[in-house]
């Protein structure tokens, strides 16, 4: 069969349900009170088209009768199969959970060769209790990859998804990566070989990914392959192609609709289906307590916006097994919101800013995506459309975008330099901020930038002051006030070299007050140049945004985009914060317009709880024709507008959380 056609199942599987049940064996009576056709009739008050069930938790027991694995001791029913011929008798897809690195006593007893290793040669548990299996030892052949053969032939499972990708990072010491990496395994980054080690660990993960999706796809090619957190913007690698879909359980830690929205933009625009995983529970997978309908329903609208689809996590409880009635209520509201809106996607996302997130910035198993995330907030919060791409991306996807961004990225992959010269060369805009990237060979965007690099500052933070004659752009309105700003972090230090400066870096005086430094005088070195199309500010203001939430450090970057981008595809006027996305489908743009607005409350995270009415959003997009069409879903309704010097000006009338304007 073709992996491509039937890769659109998941496409086109617009709600989906994943079910947690990570049970330990003082659980008695799992199960005991499970019954198939109620667990079909539960499901059908939320109707979603597909589920995630699990076959093996992250406990390391399985949930159906194995002769690889382990079966959950007081589990005394083939609870996969009656769920998965519950599901398919009602139309419903069943994507088998699998976790890769626990397994359960009684495999530890026979195999203590395939466990996660500390540097002292102890074993490594989870929570002080959950062993951990190393996939370089040989539990991968002589575990793993057997289960997964015995789960696909005797039963019918739609798909795959793999949890436990985080600990797929961590460092081991076992004999088999030992031997594999062939040196010493370094303990943190400031080893000689850390670089060696995380490129060796990047590449061995890489070829788990691929080699267990071909193994499952020589057994079932219909099943489809999804690992949680793969190639999420923290870990900055590109999906292997024979990764059948994208996905990741998204925290409620902070605003999770902001989340939805971060982790999507560099995923939607890669041609493989993409979504977020997002949690019913208040405090993620450890808890009860539901969140509002609203807090997820701005969720889903994140995930539309990026023309994705929906995942929404939920408990079971183990006696039962049944999805809770009232949490299928729940669930099943949040879904009505989201099918009113399922026009909108399986559309192709576009956007005017790419955002560069670095493959060999590698200080620790995951990057520090601060200032990208920082970037992104202060992108979208300045009315510019954006996606993620990684600079391995650039080469193939660069012209699809008119600006092109680096924040805090000091290395860059090879041959990244002269994609970006090149792009800028044939008139794209260019904004780099809080570092001087270059390639692994010392290759540097010195001479687009029109500056010269003279290492780094000593100091830990700067400032940098908005002259008048460049307050209009970099600047925002509503502050009348325009005094130093204040930028925390190191930075490299420039002197212009063909560029205008635009603000010098004003020196720290004095120390006083608990660690306070007054501004001092304008030093030698420029905090922000501009040449021509291209911007370029020494201090991090996107980290800076993102760690201490200053305001200021985003009027000045959203600024600098302003001044190299004067003309964005989209601009949005409203009393409200809103995000803009843009997608094209057949013969339509759709223009994307998203409002999440966090109640004030002590204490994290933050909820959602109404949803405001706004009105009189004037929407401006930049067409190359007058349109046919224009109008307003969902509410269906024809907008009025007008068409002049290439600008489409629309009016609309009233929105809540979520609406989209689809243009003909």
């Amino acid at each position: 069969m073709d992996i491509n056609k039937a890769k659109s199942w998941y496409r086109n599987a617009f709600c989906k349900l994943h079910f947690d049940m990570h049970t330990p064996d003082t659980v008695t009576n799992i199960a005991f009170g499970f019954d198939s056709e109620e667990f079909a009739q539960r499901l059908k008050i939320a109707s979603p088209d597909a589920i995630c069930f699990f076959a093996k938790s992250a406990i390391g027991w399985s949930h159906y009768p194995t002769k690889i694995g382990a079966i959950h001791p007081h589990l005394k029913r083939d609870l996969l199969r009656e769920a998965l011929d519950a599901c398919h008798k009602h139309g419903i897809k069943l994507i088998a959970y699998y976790c890769i690195e626990v397994i359960p006593a009684p495999i530890v007893e026979k195999h203590p060769e395939y466990l996660l290793r500390n540097k002292d040669g102890n074993p490594v548990l989870e929570h002080g209790e959950r062993a951990v299996a190393c996939p370089n030892s040989p539990v991968q052949q002589e575990h793993i990859l057997p289960q997964l053969k015995e789960i696909l032939e005797n039963y019918d499972v739609d798909g795959v998804f793999f949890d436990g990708f985080p600990a797929l990072h961590q460092i081991c010491y076992c004999e088999y990566c030992r031997k594999s990496f062939g040196e010493e395994i370094p303990s943190d980054s400031n080893h000689p070989a850390w670089q060696r080690f995380i490129l060796w660990q990047q590449k061995w993960i890489n070829d788990w990914c691929t080699e267990t999706s071909r193994f499952i796809h020589s057994v079932q090619p219909e099943a489809l392959v999804g690992i949680n957190w793969l190639s999420a913007n923290r870990y900055a690698c590109a999906p292997p192609p024979e990764v059948d879909y994208l996905t990741a359980d998204y925290p409620v830690a902070d605003n999770c609709a902001l989340g939805t929205s971060y982790q999507l933009a560099g995923w939607c625009w890669r041609d493989i289906p993409s979504d977020v995983m997002n949690a019913r529970m208040l405090h993620w997978w450890q808890d009860w307590t539901c969140r509002p309908s609203a807090a997820i329903k701005a969720e889903f609208a994140a995930s539309i916006a990026h023309s994705c689809s929906l995942f929404l996590g939920d408990l079971l409880p183990p006696e039962t097994s049944l999805p809770d009635t009232d949490v299928m209520e729940l669930s099943g509201d949040a879904f009505r919101f989201a099918r009113e809106r399922e026009s909108l996607v399986n559309a192709n996302p576009i956007a005017d800013v790419a955002l560069v997130n670095s493959t060999q910035d590698l200080h620790s198993t995951s990057i520090d995506d601060s200032a990208l995330y920082g970037a992104y907030l202060i992108t979208i919060e300045s009315g510019h459309t954006a996606h993620i791409l990684l600079d391995t991306d650039l080469k193939e996807h660069l012209h699809k975008y008119k600006t092109v961004m680096l924040c805090g990225i000091k290395t860059l992959s090879e041959d990244t330099v002269s994609i970006i010269k090149d792009f800028v060369t044939k008139g794209g805009s260019l904004v780099v901020c809080g570092s001087f990237p270059r390639e692994a060979d010392g290759s540097s965007l010195d001479d687009v930038l029109g500056v010269t690099y003279h290492g780094d500052s000593e100091q830990d933070r700067g400032y940098l002051r908005i002259p008048d004659e460049y307050a209009s752009v970099l600047w925002v309105d509503w502050e009348k006030a325009r005094p130093h700003v204040l930028v925390h972090g190191r930075y490299p230090l420039v002197k212009p070299k063909g560029s205008k400066v635009v603000s010098p870096v004003y020196a720290l005086g004095s120390e006083y007050q608990l660690g306070t430094h007054a501004p001092s005088k304008a030093s030698e070195f420029s905090a922000i140049t501009a040449n021509g199309k291209v911007a370029f500010c020494a201090l991090n203001l996107a980290y800076d945004y993102w760690k201490r939430a200053n305001s200021e450090a985003k009027y000045v970057l959203g600024g600098l985009i302003n001044y190299v981008l004067p003309n964005p595809t989209v601009h949005v006027k409203s009393e409200f914060t809103l995000q803009a996305t843009l997608a094209e489908k057949e013969n339509a743009l759709i223009v994307h317009l998203l409002s999440y607005c966090p109640e004030r409350r002590p204490g994290m995270p933050l909820v959602v709880e109404k949803m405001p009415l706004m009105r009189n959003i004037e929407v401006k997009v930049r067409l190359q024709k007058a349109p046919a069409k224009v109008w307003q879903c969902p509410e269906d309704r024809s907008l009025q507008w007008d068409f002049s010097d290439g600008l489409l000006h629309v009016i609309i009338p009233d929105m809540r959380l979520h609406t989209a304007i689809v243009i003909e």
